[in-house]
């Protein structure tokens, strides 16, 4: 969640949003919310779900709709308004694997939230650039693997300082 919210706000001043800044790292925080409840309650599961995914190259957000019937996103959305976390947030978590769905106004937010958690599933190896939705990286000038492999590798390095520095105090 940490990785996920510092390349989102990363993500702002290369894209050139720094005013989403807050927003974006609050909803790269959060971004998972959802998991954490779906882990406590049905922890085998998540785990099934999971393994599978990866051994066949599906996304966990659609296995688990098949299996729960709702996704940890829309789940992690539904607790943000329980919480009365603004309607930005919860836009941010519930579209955080589907960002053309998002409503416009939290379009942007969502394509940030979306990228970072994209960036950070690049850094673990889970993720290549054929795996992320094309239109949301062209809308965001990232044009090709070398762009993506590049720009993943920018927030890792700021990541890291992020981290030395923090070491430091």
């Amino acid at each position: 969640a940490c990785l996920c919210a510092s390349y989102a706000r990363h993500l702002c001043k290369f894209l050139g949003c720094p005013e989403l800044a807050e927003e974006a790292h609050v909803g790269g925080l959060l971004h998972d919310l959802g998991k954490l409840v779906l882990l406590d309650t049905h922890p085998e599961l998540v785990r099934n779900i999971e393994r599978f995914a990866i051994g066949q190259g599906v996304g966990g957000n659609l296995l688990e709709r098949v299996a729960l019937g709702v996704s940890h996103a829309r789940i992690g959305a539904l607790m943000a308004a329980r919480w009365q976390f603004p309607e930005n947030i919860h836009a941010a978590i519930e579209f955080h694997h589907r960002p053309l769905a998002a409503p416009k106004e939290f379009r942007l937010l969502c394509d940030l939230v979306y990228l970072a958690n994209l960036f950070c599933m690049r850094h673990s190896g889970d993720l290549e650039i054929d795996g992320a939705e094309p239109s949301v990286l062209e809308r965001h000038g990232i044009r090709g693997e070398a762009a993506f492999h590049e720009m993943g590798g920018k927030l890792e390095g700021l990541f890291r300082k992020q981290k030395e520095k923090d070491l430091l105090k």
